[in-house]
């Protein structure tokens, strides 16, 4: 038994080891004894008055652009003006026009996005029990509400079941499904994506991808189901998955990715058009920020190779500027953990 048991101790002593050594060494000494090797960039975005990626480099104080051009934090000010709103409204160094724009603190705000979307947001990578909320997008009152039930898809259609009771609401059920069928909707869903927060200016309800990969707009307006099918400009495009942006300014019905990770934008008008030029985006491995304002936008790719920036005007969705950093080194050790920076899985894991 003494024996069995001094076993059971080694193997506890060792697992402790794999796991504990690697995370303290990993967590507190990289930093100090590798900190100019590992990378990273500072917060990073472009400004379509200098034509330059403008890097915080020192805090508060310093500025640099990836051209080799130091800025003075007055200089960065003025040449990232949507994003400096604030401070030059109170130095009462905001221009009237930009670029030949008229603009107003008031419109910067309507019209500046910032849009985030991590690898474990993706529904592949972690659970739900497939349930979602569907908002009233015409509500009554000015205010969005929380409802009283909540659907899912099914093999031949969508139910609605109510969320005190557990039954499914039929009459509803049959009148969402009808709406789908009668726009050509193939079920099983393949994906879905919506915002079901009653904190926003306005709902757009979920964007869908059908079982023939054709993609949906679905959402509810004064009780009844608004179905839109978004048609594809290259019917060889085979979306793969689809996120809803609502961005105050309402300039994107969301955001799209196909088989071959290649990003889309769809416009309000539900235009499917590519952003940048063909940039790869694959959301169950990298995590998306978006920060724009009405002229342009940066988008920051995080992959576990480097972080890869891209200016794209907002306009027309061209490729204005490409900035790759790749990390310069990978000092950490591997070893025994139980979580995952792109999902929420608790299991062993060893790498």
């Amino acid at each position: 038994m003494r024996k069995l048991a001094n076993i059971i101790l080694g193997i506890i002593i060792a697992l402790l080891v794999v796991w504990e050594l690697p995370w303290l060494y990993n967590n507190y000494a990289v930093s100090f004894l590798h900190g100019d090797e590992i990378g990273g960039q500072p917060f990073t975005l472009y400004s379509g008055l200098a034509d330059d990626f403008i890097q915080n480099t020192d805090g508060g104080q310093g500025r640099r652009g990836i051209s080799g051009r130091d800025y003075t934090v007055e200089e960065a000010d003025s040449l990232l003006p949507f994003f400096w709103t604030t401070q030059l409204v109170n130095a009462g160094r905001l221009p009237d026009t930009i670029r030949g724009y008229a603009v107003t603190p008031q419109l910067i705000r309507q019209t500046n996005i910032n849009y985030h979307h991590r690898a474990y947001d993706s529904h592949s990578n972690r659970p739900n029990c497939g349930l979602w909320l569907l908002l009233e997008s015409l509500p009554k009152r000015v205010n969005l509400e929380d409802p009283d039930d909540a659907f899912r898809f099914t093999e031949d259609g969508i139910e609605f079941v109510n969320m005190n009771t557990g039954k499914v609401k039929p009459k509803k059920s049959k009148l969402f499904t009808d709406a789908l069928v009668k726009k050509g909707f193939a079920f099983p869903i393949h994906e879905l994506d919506g915002n079901p927060d009653t904190r926003k200016e306005y709902d757009e309800g979920y964007l869908l991808i059908d079982n023939n990969r054709r993609m949906y707009h679905l959402k509810m307006t004064a009780g009844q189901p608004f179905v839109k099918k978004i048609d594809r400009v290259d019917e060889t495009v085979v979306p793969k998955f689809i996120f809803v942006t609502e961005f105050r300014s309402r300039c994107l019905r969301g955001l799209m990715t196909d088989e071959n990770n290649v990003l889309y934008v769809i416009t309000p008008d539900y235009e499917v058009k590519p952003l940048g030029n063909d940039i790869h985006y694959d959301p169950t491995q990298s995590n998306m920020m978006i920060m724009g304002n009405m002229l342009d936008w940066t988008l920051r790719i995080t992959t576990e190779e480097a972080e890869e920036f891209y200016a794209v005007s907002a306009l027309d969705y061209s490729l204005l500027k490409t900035f790759i950093a790749p990390y310069r080194s990978n000092p950490y050790l591997p070893g025994l953990h139980f979580t995952e920076t792109l999902d929420r899985w608790v299991k062993p894991r060893f790498n």
